[in-house]
C-alpha cells in the first residue's frame, strides 16, 4: 500500500516544488520590475516634497493673517446683535409709516379729485380778472397823466414855504402844525361859526375844543395811513373825531369829504360833514 502511494506523493511534492520555484520567479520578476519603477517613485516623493515646501511657504503669510481675520470676524459678530435691534425697531415703525403713506395717498387721490374743482375756480377768477385789465391800465394812465399836475403843486408848495411859515408865525397854527402850515386851522376857523349852527347844541364847543379840532384835521389830510383822527379836551371835557368819509376829484383837485364827531361832557353827540379840496398851491379850502 505504501509503495502505492509512495509515487503520487514523489509526483505531487515535484509538483509542489515546481509551483515554488515558479512562485520566486515571479516574486523576483516583480521586484525586479518594482526596482526599475523606484527611481522614478523617488523622483516623484521628490517633486512632491518641492511642492509641499512651496505650498508650506505661501501657507505660512496666510496664517499670519488667520489671527486679524479671526478678530475682525469676533468684532463682526458683537455688531451682530445692535443691528439685530435696528432692524427689529424700523420693522416696528413699518405699520406707522405704512400707515402714513396710506394717508398721503388718500390726500393724493382726494387733491386728484378737487383738481378739476380748482382749475375752475381759477378760470372764474381769470375771467373775472381779465376783463378789468384795460381798465386797471386806464386808471395807471390817468395817474401818470396827473403826476406832472402834482408835481407842480409841490413846486408851488416849496415856492410858498417861506409864507406859509410866516402865517404860521403869526398863529395861524398852534400844536403840531405850529410852524409847517396854517391851512386846516384857518380852514376850520374859516368855518367855525358854519360848523356850530349845523349842531344841535351851538354852544357845546369851545374855542379850544375847535383848535383842537382843526389839529386832527390837518394830521389826517397829510397823511395816506390814517383815515381817523381822535381828539380830546381835558378842560371842557369833550371829545371827538374827525373821519375820512370819501375821496374824489373834482375838476382836476384832490378833494375829501370829513366827518366831524362831536361827544359833549354831558354825553350829547353830534356830527357834521364838511368837503374839503387842494387848491393849486396845494392848500386846502373849505367846499360850500
Amino acid at each position: 500500500m505504501d509503495n502505492q502511494i509512495k509515487p503520487t506523493r514523489d509526483k505531487l511534492f515535484s509538483l509542489s516544488l515546481a509551483l515554488l520555484a515558479c512562485s520566486i520567479a515571479y516574486f523576483a520578476y516583480s521586484l525586479l520590475s518594482i526596482s526599475q519603477q523606484i527611481p522614478s517613485i523617488l523622483v516623484q516623493v521628490s517633486n512632491i516634497n518641492e511642492q509641499i515646501d512651496r505650498t508650506v511657504e505661501k501657507v505660512e503669510p496666510l496664517l499670519v493673517l488667520v489671527t486679524p481675520i479671526l478678530n475682525e470676524v469676533g468684532e463682526i459678530r458683537q455688531l451682530v446683535p445692535p443691528a439685530l435691534k435696528e432692524v427689529a425697531a424700523v420693522r416696528a415703525t413699518l405699520p406707522s409709516i405704512l400707515e402714513r403713506v396710506d394717508k398721503l395717498h388718500n390726500q393724493v387721490e382726494n387733491l386728484q379729485k378737487s383738481l378739476p374743482e380748482m382749475l375752475n375756480t381759477v378760470n372764474d377768477i381769470s375771467e373775472n380778472i381779465i376783463p378789468l385789465i384795460p381798465e386797471v391800465l386806464g386808471e395807471v394812465e390817468k395817474t401818470r397823466n396827473e403826476i406832472p399836475t402834482y408835481l407842480t403843486r409841490v413846486e408851488n408848495i416849496v415856492a410858498n414855504s417861506k409864507t406859509i411859515s410866516e402865517e404860521a408865525g403869526k398863529g395861524a397854527v398852534t400844536g403840531f402844525f405850529k410852524g409847517i402850515i396854517a391851512t386846516p386851522f384857518v380852514l376850520i376857523k374859516g368855518t367855525e361859526e358854519r360848523i356850530r349852527s349845523s349842531l344841535t347844541n351851538e354852544k357845546m364847543l369851545t374855542d379850544e375844543d375847535f383848535d383842537l379840532v382843526a389839529k386832527a384835521v390837518g394830521e389826517l389830510l397829510h397823511s395816506d395811513q390814517i383815515e381817523t383822527m381822535p381828539w380830546e379836551n381835558t378842560k371842557s371835557g369833550n371829545e371827538g373825531q374827525v373821519m375820512l368819509v370819501n375821496s374824489y376829484q373834482s375838476e382836476g383837485r384832490d378833494c375829501r369829504t370829513l366827518e366831524l364827531s362831536f361827544k359833549g361832557k354831558d354825553g350829547s353827540e353830534d356830527s357834521v360833514n364838511k368837503d374839503v379840496c387842494q387848491n393849486s398851491e396845494g392848500k386846502w379850502e373849505a367846499v360850500e
